[in-house]
């Protein structure tokens, strides 16, 4: 006979929410006062400048995907029968914010390089 599907309680789901939804929240103002580091130190160097610029956004999307992988790691059972595609989403993710982040850094190669000969 197969075996029965339990579902967790409402309590418990709610709760890794919870955790995801804060960690997803800490990592976008922690992208956001790197971005206001940046920011400040404006106009001393054109690298800097175009690194702010370009990557930007990569770089926020990638710290909030790597803080729900963590936060999911860390709150919900290995066992839960929605774990695995969860997991799976979020590396496919963590894997498209990595190349999105290096692809903006050779943007930045490129704009320097072709500064250089202009």
């Amino acid at each position: 006979m197969p075996e029965a599907i339990q579902l967790e309680p409402v309590t418990h789901v709610a709760v890794n929410v919870a955790w995801v939804v804060g960690a997803v929240a800490v990592a976008y103002g922690l992208g956001m006062a790197l971005s206001w580091l940046l920011q400040r130190i404006h106009g001393r160097s054109a690298v800097v400048d175009d690194i702010e610029e370009l990557t930007r956004r990569p770089l926020r999307a990638m710290l909030m995907v790597i803080a729900a992988k963590t936060a999911v790691h860390h709150t919900s059972d290995p066992s839960s029968m929605w774990r695995a595609g969860i997991d799976h989403a979020l590396v496919i993710a963590l894997m498209a914010t990595n190349t999105w982040l290096v692809a903006s850094l050779i943007l930045v190669a490129e704009r320097r390089a072709i500064a250089g000969f202009a």
